[in-house]
């Protein structure tokens, strides 16, 4: 069984990620930007651009995004082991007059949509400019790069409102 669970972009494309490290929130750009060097390979990790601790690119989901997809996904589930609880129930139901079993279920409702504000302040690193990130407006320290963790001086470049 596979089910599909949509998480929300901003309205400039990011997708809020949380550090598993120092649980610090940030964004990272969704998809490729028009500056990506042809031929360039996904890394298999990231570094948070706030404590430059690297981790692989499937740990850096918000509590509220897997609070999110496992409410979503739930419902499908709990169907599923139901369906197939009935099946085996029917079979003893076949096999025995002694003893009858009925399965029901109730599942717990689906979440609301989530929504994602468009805030947080756009960054580029000066190595992999291509990889852009979104960071809190009150972080004043050095950042490092999403894909090679080199630090830099984020005060010198423009803050690009989005």
């Amino acid at each position: 069984m596979k089910t599909s669970v949509s998480i929300p972009l901003d309205a400039d494309g990011y997708l809020r990620r949380e550090c598993p490290n120092c649980i610090r929130q940030f964004k990272w750009f969704s998809g490729e930007t028009d500056d990506r060097p042809t031929g360039t390979i996904d890394p298999t990790e990231y570094t948070c651009p706030y404590c430059g601790i690297a981790a692989p690119t499937s740990d850096w989901w918000t509590q509220e995004q897997l609070d999110y997809a496992v409410g979503m996904a739930g419902p499908a589930v709990t169907q599923e082991a139901t369906s197939m609880l009935k099946k085996e129930i029917g079979k003893i139901n076949r096999r025995s007059s002694f003893i009858k079993m009925e399965v029901s279920s109730r599942s717990a409702p689906t979440p609301g949509p989530m929504a994602e504000p468009n805030n947080m302040v756009m960054k580029h690193s000066p190595c992999h400019g291509w990889e852009p990130i979104k960071v809190s407006d009150d972080w004043h320290a050095a950042l490092h790069c999403l894909v090679c963790g080199a630090q830099f001086d984020h005060g010198a470049q423009a803050n690009i409102a989005g």
